[in-house]
């Protein structure tokens, strides 16, 4: 119905910078005792806004386990892409992240990358969209250096809507960087 469309499309215009958001999230946590004593938590934050042109993602996980009085795994992370529609299939897209996980050798790691995107698959059950472009990284190690590596970003986020109530979700970031400090 028209009307209803026109309502919708004016109540995403005049929402405020806190409405419109929709996500998941989900808490995890365990605890063992006898031979070795573990105790660990797992927390992941989705939020997405879509708007007429404009799309933002927010993305939060934090993964912390103890093993024995011992961290064996340590893992932070925080992404925001906000992306841009050019047509009902093409959009560009920006990326910024924070990483942090000790266990696997860096404090820090902060990388920026922007590109094109195409919705390869668009229905109401299936959707696939693909993204490339450049990407620099910045990564600080647990001794304290340093890296800055220019490279490339390639991605997709897949959902699969199996029935009413059970959804299939996978996005996927890969980077490939150069060998050496950008």
């Amino acid at each position: 119905d028209a009307a209803e469309a026109a309502r919708q499309e004016e109540a995403i215009r005049t929402a405020g910078l806190l409405e419109q958001w929709h996500g998941k999230g989900q808490v995890g946590a365990f605890q063992s005792s006898g031979n070795s004593h573990d105790v660990g938590v797992s927390l992941a934050l989705n939020l997405d806004r879509k708007g007429i042109d404009w799309q933002h993602k927010l993305t939060a996980t934090v993964d912390y386990q103890r093993s024995n009085g011992r961290t064996s795994r340590e893992r932070y992370l925080f992404a925001y892409e906000p992306r841009y529609r050019i047509n009902a299939d093409l959009f560009t897209f920006g990326l910024a992240q924070y990483e942090r996980d000790r266990i696997q050798g860096f404090a820090s790691r902060y990388s920026l990358s922007g590109g094109l995107g195409y919705n390869v698959i668009s229905t109401s059950d299936l959707k696939l969209a693909a993204k490339a472009g450049p990407v620099l990284r910045r990564t600080v190690l647990v001794d304290g250096s340093s890296e800055d590596r220019l490279g490339g970003l390639a991605g997709f986020d897949f959902d699969w809507k199996i029935n009413k109530r059970l959804t299939f979700t996978q996005d996927a970031n890969m980077v490939a960087e150069t060998g050496g400090n950008a």
